[in-house]
């Protein structure tokens, strides 16, 4: 059946709570992910977006790379993600420190994300709860991911990868249920539409393609 949010707060808590004890305590001092690409790429990119648009500039072009680069076409921007918008907020209340901090914060997010999508994927297989909730930790702290908290784009995408596959499980399980309702089948499309929506807007398209592929053998199997 369906779960309702106070029922995922209280079954998948641990879930949602790991990657903050991960992340938190920097938080919590007021620290961020600032080396590598969030130093070189990611913090410099939205102050510059922000200062643009507080100017009433469109943010097309970054003059300060190399000789000159698209900032706003730029894909690993990721300006139309919406999450991305609490960045505008941050650069707006404390400048570049806060965007690091905030990139930091959404960071967190999105390895609680990825983990309770998993776990809601192994609860439509049946799994035990204990067995859902070590899947979710496995996946949602997983190295992959969390190896990769220095280059923000990949951690955003991968983090809707198993909403994508638990939509196609659904959809794939509804196609062959004579019982199933057309409103059903609209509600589920959407909602795939929606998460592929958002991973394409997340700004990794390497793992898109990786996602779109699992996704098609997943529906064939």
């Amino acid at each position: 059946g369906r779960l309702n949010f106070k029922e995922i707060l209280r079954s998948y808590l641990v879930i949602l709570l790991a990657p903050f004890l991960l992340l938190g305590p920097m938080l919590v001092r007021g620290q961020a992910l600032f080396w590598g690409t969030p130093a070189l790429q990611f913090v410099p990119w939205w102050w510059q977006i922000w200062q643009e648009l507080r100017n009433g500039i469109l943010p097309l072009w970054n003059p300060n790379s190399g000789l000159g680069s698209p900032l706003l076409a730029n894909y690993q921007t990721a300006f139309f993600y919406p999450p991305n918008w609490l960045l505008l907020g941050m650069a707006a209340l404390g400048g570049p420190s806060a965007v690091a901090w905030g990139y930091t914060l959404l960071a967190a997010v999105h390895l609680a994300w990825a983990g309770l999508g998993m776990a809601l994927l192994l609860r439509r297989h049946s799994l035990r709860w204990l067995g859902q909730i070590i899947g979710g930790l496995t996946f949602g702290l997983s190295g992959y991911i969390v190896g990769r908290l220095g280059f923000f784009s990949m951690v955003w995408a991968a983090a809707w990868l198993p909403w994508i596959i638990y939509c196609v499980d659904q959809i794939t399980g509804c196609a062959a249920s004579s019982n199933s309702r057309q409103s059903c089948r609209i509600y589920l499309s959407l909602s795939l539409t929606g998460c592929l929506a958002m991973q394409l807007l997340a700004g990794h398209a390497q793992l898109t393609w990786y996602t779109c592929l699992l996704a098609a053998m997943w529906a064939t199997v």
